[in-house]
């Protein structure tokens, strides 16, 4: 006899899914360590996909947030966790169709309300995931927007303003190699301070 698994959908006739029950970490109160619970998925806004996560980083902009110490503070419980990568499950578009982008691989950048990344499901607006080829691999694409984008945006201010140095603290983060890298292309000098 067949073994029934216990999946976290419930089928359609439609054959469409929809998602009950996922394991996530959840945030109770600040300066304390997420729980991992089972709870219901999120719901999708307009202009929003289902992604189903496969890899979400813990960066320093996590921590900071789950001790309470970053720039923007979501109402508690939550899930943190800011980015991370994985495979669109669901849509809720004016703007794409269901076959446009349902399967495809993203990165993909939490919102500033509701849950993060840390979770099995995240709710994700579709203007903070970027689609992926197909080969991409996911770990790598699970870092691919936080840290980069913030080295492209210095470069580019770099170049904008015409400067010829830029000083980086923290210079042994990712988002400082990142940068160091960019910017000895662009021929601009670096001045990195490590702390101890």
């Amino acid at each position: 006899s067949k073994t029934k698994q216990n999946s976290p959908f419930k089928q359609k006739k439609n054959n469409l899914s929809t998602l009950l029950i996922m394991r996530a970490l959840v945030l109770n109160s600040f300066k304390s360590l997420p729980d991992l619970k089972n709870m219901s998925a999120p719901k999708l806004s307009d202009e929003q996909a289902l992604i189903k996560m496969n890899y979400a980083p813990i960066n320093p902009s996590d921590l900071n947030f789950i001790n309470g110490l970053y720039g923007y503070q979501k109402e508690l419980p939550c899930v943190p966790g800011w980015e991370g990568s994985g495979v669109i499950k669901k849509i809720k578009s004016n703007k794409y169709k269901d076959t446009d982008l349902i399967g495809k691989k993203v990165s993909c950048f939490a919102t500033y309300k509701g849950n993060g990344t840390f979770a099995e499901f995240a709710a994700v607006d579709l203007s903070k995931c970027l689609i992926l080829d197909e080969d991409t691999d996911l770990i790598q694409a699970s870092c691919g927007l936080y840290n980069p984008m913030t080295a492209v945006h210095i470069r580019d201010i770099c170049i904008k303003h015409d400067h010829r140095a830029v000083v980086l603290t923290a210079a042994s983060s990712n988002v400082a190699h990142q940068t160091f890298k960019l910017l000895k292309k662009e021929g601009i000098q670096v001045i990195n301070i490590v702390r101890k």
